[in-house]
């Protein structure tokens, strides 16, 4: 009996988000917050991944971006057949989205070990270019690959939200908007942390090569 008032209370729940109403979402949020953040270290530990405070924040924001797309498509979809519940349904969502981040992760990492760093995205190559352009030709004598491990060394010395920008942005190839979106920033902050970032990959740059 107290299982289907769970159910019942779920399918009230999700109605009066589907119908875009705020305080349902906020109600949402604060009923499944618990479960999403578990469901993410659960899978994270359970692919042998270090859980890091930031990866951990894209992955969450990441779920919920899945969840809202295409007018709740996923919502929709999920009738409670066979008695599931829409926690036990969610919970899958978001581990199955957290294994296939690392399955590509895992693949793009073995992938940039065994084809000398092509694995960088071309969002990643035009930054080369650009710091390049921007340092005159001290760059010139390396070979690609050693211009990409380069510049990964300058990654590294990025506080780890910058560094999390940086492999949305060039290891993963997403989008600007894409970018905003995971790390719940507007646009304009995108491209001045964008901006900032170059700045600071081109200290490091001058530093190392010594133009």
């Amino acid at each position: 009996m107290k299982e289907k008032a769970n159910i019942e209370e779920e399918k009230r729940l999700i109605a009066a988000c589907l119908r875009g109403d705020g305080q349902a979402w906020g109600e949402f949020i604060t009923k499944y917050n618990k479960l999403i953040y578990s469901s993410i270290y659960r899978a994270l530990k359970w692919k042998n991944w270090t859980p890091d405070p930031d990866l951990v924040k894209d992955l969450y924001q990441g779920a919920f971006e899945a969840i809202l797309e295409d007018d709740y498509e996923k919502i929709r979809q999920f009738g409670w057949e066979n008695g599931c519940s829409f926690a036990t349904w969610l919970g899958v969502i978001v581990r199955n989205r957290v294994i296939d981040f690392v399955r590509k992760e895992s693949k793009r990492s073995s992938k940039t070990e065994s084809l000398d760093g092509r694995a960088v995205s071309e969002e990643g190559y035009r930054l080369i270019d650009r710091l390049k352009d921007d340092s005159g030709t001290a760059l010139e004598t390396l070979t690609q690959k050693e211009k990409v491990e380069l510049l990964e060394k300058a990654i590294e010395t990025l506080d780890e939200n910058d560094k999390v920008f940086v492999k949305l942005l060039l290891a993963r190839d997403f989008s600007h908007q894409a970018v905003a979106r995971l790390m719940g920033k507007s646009l304009d902050a995108v491209y001045m942390q964008k901006k900032r970032v170059l700045e600071k990959l081109k200290r490091y740059l001058k530093n190392y090569v010594g133009f």
